[in-house]
């Protein structure tokens, strides 16, 4: 057990530093006399002593950061829920500001509340620069994305006071895009100080998912549990004349009952989620290294997605609980096939697996040939590359056959952006978007979707995907047409499960930044597809 005088001891350590002195007086005297076992013991009790304090210093020292750290982590929270904050409200006002006329009078109330994000954002916008002093690594990033905010909001509100709506909707849009660029950045430091505290204090999960059986059997209970809320339900619904009485007979105020129905139905759409996402887990697990995975397990996670969708809008109908029943026998039919697998592997032959001489140093040369060729690859420059409708209408005609020289071709402009991993480097993005969007007049509305839309993309790929590392690449392909523009951006990371990000509107969620960017891309682009891997997505825009 710590002695509770060790920090009094370390902050005033005189008595102690006193005690050493003596013994190592007492050494001397004693080695002065030649009594050497004497000096010897002084010695070693000097030391011992020395030990001891220097144990306090570093102990106190340790508490004392991770006092700091907690502090840290303290403000970065409350940091990251006022951007969330402001960021949800800012996205509030923008949609509120699209569907009302300038002439209307709550046209100044939505003004008022633009101005009210700002003034509420001067706090964090202080406690930002002060943080960004004690942490030079973030100072040109907060510099930069606090100007942005303080910049586009001004425009907004002088567009605002103009009643230009569309100019105005635009710079909040920029506005909300600096915000979720900050959270980002916040979220991210918070992560990785949360580690640094946990990994102190010996705390981690082990991370180790579920096997099928158990994912089967917490099935069947929600099953179960879904099943008596059906006939619960059914039985208030099927008797409305008796429930006002059986309600006065027992004391229960209206509405009691139902708020305790919801509060079980958020209950089992919580389950039904968990299950969902421990299913993915291990199905990922599972086809790691060219893994077979759970068999059915993209029908069975959409199947559990309607499930969620179905309680959450007390829809537990015939139709659902039969999905319950399909979701459970193909659990069944994967678990007897992982059974197969294993009872498989015990049977495997291991003849024919040792290698040929020669092949492990052949398997090298061929290695180090192929790292060279893509080392070469990547130090080619591809700069921005534009095919004119006239080439392309020419391409195709060489291509056609003579009786079809004179069909109508569908024009189309392809573009491609070779970006480097920095955040510097969206500026040649924004520029790309502005030409097209000047080119084929889009939309003011379309081009702040995908203003924010690609913003939010291309700066994931360039932190989580490539980590910022400056010898991978982000890819950008747009093909645009009158119709639509389809944007494919690719980075060379190692992906990310994009069917298993928590709900960024759940209130557990607010500070969470996780989920939230794929979650305005899907509300605001006209199609989102993410390739198997998770590092490519293609975005589409209808012009």
């Amino acid at each position: 057990m710590d002695n509770p005088d060790n920090k009094q001891d370390f902050k005033n350590p005189k008595e102690e530093q006193n005690s050493i002195e003596e013994e190592m007086q007492e050494s001397s005297k004693q080695l002065s006399k030649n009594n050497k076992q004497k000096a010897s013991q002084s010695q070693k009790q000097a030391s011992q002593q020395m030990k001891k304090l220097a144990e306090k210093m570093q102990k106190e020292q340790e508490e004392s950061q991770q006092d700091q750290a907690e502090v840290d982590a303290k403000q970065l929270r409350e940091l990251l829920k006022s951007l969330v904050n402001s960021s949800f409200s800012q996205e509030k006002t923008m949609e509120s500001l699209r569907s009302i006329n300038p002439s209307d009078p709550n046209y100044v109330t939505l003004a008022q509340t633009q101005k009210n994000i700002k003034d509420n954002l001067k706090t964090a916008e202080d406690s930002l620069f002060s943080l960004s002093k004690r942490i030079p690594q973030i100072q040109s990033t907060v510099n930069r994305e606090i100007t942005a905010i303080n910049t586009q909001i001004d425009n907004a509100l002088e567009n605002l006071g103009e009643r230009r709506t569309a100019e105005a909707n635009r710079s909040q849009q920029y506005a909300m895009t600096a915000m979720n660029n900050l959270a980002l950045m916040l979220s991210d430091a918070l992560s990785q100080l949360q580690n640094k505290m946990d990994q102190k204090s010996g705390k981690g999960k082990s991370g180790k998912p579920m096997s099928l059986s158990q994912l089967r059997k917490m099935q069947e209970k929600l099953s179960q549990n879904m099943q008596k809320a059906r006939e619960q339900m059914q039985g208030e619904g099927s008797q409305p004349g008796q429930q006002k009485g059986q309600q006065g007979q027992q004391g229960q105020q209206p509405g009691q009952g139902r708020g305790q129905m919801s509060e079980q139905l958020a209950r089992m759409a919580r389950e039904q989620q968990a299950i969902r996402q421990a299913m993915q887990q291990l199905n990922n697990e599972q086809s790691k290294n060219g893994g077979a995975g759970i068999k059915d397990a993209d029908k069975m996670s959409q199947q559990m997605e309607q499930i969620e969708k179905d309680i959450v809008n007390r829809k537990i109908t015939d139709e659902a609980v039969a999905r319950q029943k399909e979701i459970h026998i193909r659990l069944l039919e994967a678990e007897k096939a992982e059974q197969e697998r294993e009872q498989d592997k015990k049977r495997e032959s291991q003849a024919g697996k040792d290698l040929p001489p020669g092949y492990i140093k052949a398997l090298q040369e061929y290695q180090q040939v192929k790292g060279k060729q893509t080392e070469q690859i990547k130090t080619v420059p591809l700069p921005l590359i534009y095919i004119t409708s006239k080439k392309l209408n020419l391409i195709l005609t060489n291509l056609m056959p003579n009786s079809m020289e004179q069909a109508p071709i569908q024009t189309t402009d392809l573009y491609t952006l070779q970006l480097p991993s920095n955040r510097e480097s969206v500026t040649l993005l924004e520029n790309l978007i502005e030409e097209i969007a000047d080119k084929y007049q889009v939309a003011d509305d379309i081009f702040a979707n995908m203003m924010t839309c690609l913003n939010e993309v291309v700066t994931n790929a360039i932190i989580h995907g490539n980590k910022s590392d400056p010898d991978k690449k982000v890819i950008v392909n747009v093909e645009v047409d009158q119709k639509r523009a389809t944007w494919t951006i690719t980075d060379e990371g190692d992906g990310f499960d994009y069917n298993n990000l928590p709900d960024p509107t759940a209130e557990e969620n607010l500070e969470n930044l996780t989920g939230r960017g794929v979650f305005i891309v899907k509300h605001l682009a006209d199609q989102c597809v993410f390739n198997t891997k998770g590092n490519e997505v293609e975005l589409l825009f209808k012009l």
